[in-house]
C-alpha cells in the first residue's frame, strides 16, 4: 500500500466505516490508490501525534485541520504548534510556544511550575 509506517494513524471518526484517508506522522495517506503526501519541515523538526479537526460545513473526508505539536532540536529555535490542511497537507499557520515540547508518542501532563 505504502512505504510509511504509521503507528497510531488518524481518521475522520465520522467515516470510520467506509473512511479513504488516514493521516499520521504528517503524513497523508489514501488508502485506495496507496498515494502518499508528507509535510517535512526539516531534518531538525520532529512532529508529535497528529490531530484531526474535521470541517463541518464541508462534506467530503479529508477536508478540515491536521495539527500536531514540533519540536526544533536546533539550538536557539523555538519549538511551535502547526497547523495544516488537510486535504493538500499544506501549512495554514503555526503558533511558537516559549518552552521546549517534550517529544512523546502521546500527549503528556506537565504540573505548573512553583
Amino acid at each position: 500500500m505504502t512505504a510509511f509506517l504509521l503507528l497510531f494513524p488518524i481518521f475522520d471518526f465520522d467515516q470510520s466505516i467506509n473512511y479513504e484517508f488516514e493521516f499520521g506522522q504528517l503524513c497523508k495517506i489514501d488508502i485506495t490508490s496507496g498515494a502518499t503526501t508528507l509535510w517535512k519541515e526539516s531534518e531538525f523538526v520532529f512532529p508529535g501525534e497528529p490531530i484531526f479537526v474535521p470541517n463541518p460545513e464541508i462534506g467530503e473526508e479529508d477536508a478540515g485541520v491536521l495539527m500536531t505539536t514540533c519540536s526544533d532540536v536546533r539550538s536557539n529555535t523555538q519549538d511551535f504548534v502547526i497547523f495544516l490542511n488537510a486535504k493538500t497537507m499544506t501549512e495554514i499557520g503555526r503558533a511558537r510556544v516559549s518552552s521546549q515540547i517534550p517529544q512523546s508518542l502521546h500527549g503528556i501532563f506537565l504540573p505548573a511550575a512553583k
